[in-house]
């Protein structure tokens, strides 16, 4: 173990060393290399580059997980998902979404015609991202229901990933956290492999998903995912998650994991911290990847990839476009986005669903371009405005939407 004059005995530390210790007994690979990457992951989260990712929980509960952003106000909502009728109607209300859900994935699976056509999977997507967008919202309703109506906390039921804690007299919070739990991960598998206009993974987690959908609520429970799971974190886009117990064989090349083991300790050390919170978040963190390194089951998220054309093996959901509705009509557009913004049009019938899969298509026909010469000022617009959609926030998609509109008028003019 590397012993510089230890001046912090914090347990971050100790955390550390722990790890240190594990990793460089006995060099293999690519444990050694998840450990550099987890190293310089937490370095940028020191330098306010990076932000450790919530998990789950023994309890279900993650304040900084995405569904705490979610839209709490009635009137502003792009979907009421049924909440004005009361917690009360969780089950009935959930029942009948995924049995959507559940048809839906029959429709594309048992269809007639090209199964994977570019159009066909671009609507499950949106299918995804509304049932997504519906358990995040009442898992959020839940969570403020529960914080206003304080009560003891006890042990319920012992899962296969952890023991679930809830207030005796709040059914729904934990209903509404299972489902979540549980649906949740094949939901993002397959909206992220939808981002990477990969097929055959999309395909695949579709069916995945329609094999758990079902299932009754008690065989559901069975597909809890273990403690430590990485969660999408709140106001940031969605993360590709892998599950993987890899096989580790010696280490022959070299490696860097001393030296930027060294230079985090010292940091620490030195007290170099950069936000309230983050030794407290860090300690979680290294914990949660000592645990993976001693079951060698490793839970990790990143960021999704792209990829723009097929080549054999890879089959991809759809090729570059030669141009978009957006593009194709920018003053159309911008005059539809002032209406829905001023609120002239609303969102009932389900046309800013639409707009948000329209500007998803863009934001692919840009990432054909690898966001270069005039797609990159779209980029944070369109970032934004897909996340004000799933946080079901109508006044920040409709402006965003406007945003987009303005920048695309303005392009299409030069």
């Amino acid at each position: 173990m590397i012993e510089p004059e230890r001046q912090n005995t914090s347990p971050l530390l100790d955390a550390l060393d722990a790890l240190y210790d594990k990793v460089s007994a006995d060099p293999m690979q690519p444990l050694t290399m998840l450990a550099e990457e987890a190293v310089l992951h937490w370095t940028r989260v020191l330098d306010g580059q990076d932000a450790v990712a919530p998990r789950l929980s023994v309890s279900g509960y993650a304040p900084e997980a995405f569904h705490i952003g979610m839209e709490h106000r009635s009137n502003h909502r792009l979907d009421d998902c049924a909440l004005i009728k009361g917690l009360e109607g969780f089950e009935t209300e959930t029942r009948g979404r995924l049995d959507g859900m559940l048809e839906a994935l029959e429709s594309y699976f048992g269809g007639s015609g090209y199964r994977g056509s570019s159009d066909q999977c671009d609507r499950m997507m949106l299918e995804l991202s509304r049932l997504s967008r519906f358990l995040n919202a009442w898992l959020a309703a839940a969570e403020r229901h529960a914080l206003r109506n304080p009560a003891p906390l006890e042990i319920k039921a012992e899962a296969p990933g952890g023991i679930f804690h809830f207030h005796p007299d709040e059914t729904v919070l934990i209903q509404a956290r299972r489902r979540l739990a549980v649906l949740e991960p094949f939901l993002n598998t397959a909206i992220v492999s939808w981002e990477e206009n990969h097929l055959e993974p999309f395909e695949r987690a579709l069916n995945d998903l329609h094999g758990v959908l079902g299932l009754s609520p008690d065989e559901i429970y069975k597909f809890l995912p273990l403690p430590g799971f990485p969660l999408r974190r709140r106001r940031l886009p969605r993360q590709k998650i892998s599950v993987f117990e890899p096989d580790q064989r010696p280490l022959r090349s070299r490696s860097v994991l001393r030296v930027r083991f060294q230079q985090l300790r010292e940091r620490l050390l030195k007290g170099a911290v950069a936000e309230p919170g983050t030794m407290k978040d860090l300690t979680v963190d290294v914990g949660h990847f000592n645990t993976m390194v001693d079951t060698n089951l490793f839970m990790l998220g990143g960021a999704p990839g792209f990829h723009g054309r097929a080549r054999p093996g890879l089959r991809i959901i759809r090729g570059r476009a030669r141009n978009h509705p957006f593009l194709l009509d920018p003053r159309g557009f911008f005059k539809k986005a002032v209406l829905f913004h001023n609120g002239t049009y609303s969102s009932g019938g389900g046309a800013l669903d639409q707009m948000f899969l329209q500007l998803r298509q863009l934001e692919r026909l840009c990432r054909f371009m690898r966001w270069g010469d005039w797609t990159r000022p779209l980029r944070g617009p369109i970032d934004r405005g897909i996340i004000a959609w799933e946080e079901n926030r109508d006044e920040g998609f409709t402006a965003r939407l406007l945003e987009v509109a303005g920048l695309v008028r303005e392009i299409q003019a030069q």
